[in-house]
């Protein structure tokens, strides 16, 4: 092989050589940028998910305070239908 030809199979390796690395190093950023995004989402959806469980929370003492109501409200009237 000649002098001339090995320069230019080394020329394209290194040149090969340098894609390879770049597109790694390119993967490797959109990798990191993905896994920083989905961080700040499962923050986000946690802190929605804490809201939800407190209105939740509230909700079942409302209802809780409305059945008690209620069941005073239906002996009132069952203890009115007695006497009557």
């Amino acid at each position: 092989m000649s002098g001339e030809a090995l320069a230019i199979i080394i020329a394209a390796s290194i040149g090969a050589i340098g894609t390879i690395v770049a597109g790694i190093l390119s993967l490797t950023a959109s990798i990191r940028q993905m896994r920083e995004e989905n961080t700040l989402d499962h923050g986000v959806v946690q802190e929605r998910l804490q809201s939800l469980r407190t209105d939740v929370a509230e909700m079942k003492d409302d209802v809780k305070s409305v059945g008690s109501r209620l069941d005073a409200h239906v002996e009132w009237h069952v203890g009115h239908s007695i006497k009557d």
